[in-house]
């Protein structure tokens, strides 16, 4: 006698409960690949929907007052000079998505410290703006810049003699 005649002669209770997780595993994979295409239509960022903070008139503000090629030209050289505040400037980091930053700069003491904009860096002076090669510092509410390099003093530029004294004729 084999295990179909027994099956049968039993009643199918044993196939019973094979039938009951065949249903519930269709069930389930149906439920799971209708999540998948939500999933795969739903217009959302990487972590969901992303939220507004305005960030986008902040970095179009930066944008729009911003000359990569004729900096001192826009007006922002003249905006503030440079700090005579014994710091040094390590390294900035710009977040657009809020408008603040932070800056890494070492204070007298020669302790590097991180500041995001706003806090105190001495007192009476703290981090007024962060920009891509230098800060602003507010102290006692006049702007200062700290930039990256500012220990060398930029050598001034020398005028090459005109071409013509320079090459001399030569005969053969």
């Amino acid at each position: 006698m084999g295990v179909m005649q027994q099956v049968r002669r039993s009643g199918g209770t044993v196939l019973q409960p094979l039938r009951l997780a065949f249903g519930f595993g269709v069930l389930l994979l149906g439920f799971l690949l209708s999540q998948l295409i939500l999933a795969a239509l739903t217009p959302a960022g990487p972590l969901g929907h992303p939220v507004t903070t305005g960030s986008g008139q902040a970095a179009e503000a930066t944008a729009r007052r911003f000359d990569p090629f004729f900096r001192a030209e826009a007006g922002q050289a003249g905006s503030a000079m440079v700090t005579g505040l014994p710091l040094k400037l390590f390294g900035t980091r710009q977040d657009f998505a809020t408008g603040r930053g932070s800056a890494i700069i070492a204070t007298p003491d020669g302790v590097q410290s991180s500041f995001a904009v706003g806090e105190a860096v001495m007192p009476g002076a703290k981090l007024a703006l962060v920009a891509g090669d230098h800060v602003e510092i507010d102290r006692n509410g006049a702007r200062e810049r700290l930039y990256l390099d500012q220990s060398v003093p930029v050598a001034p530029v020398v005028q090459a003699a005109p071409a013509a004294a320079v090459i001399k004729e030569v005969k053969p």
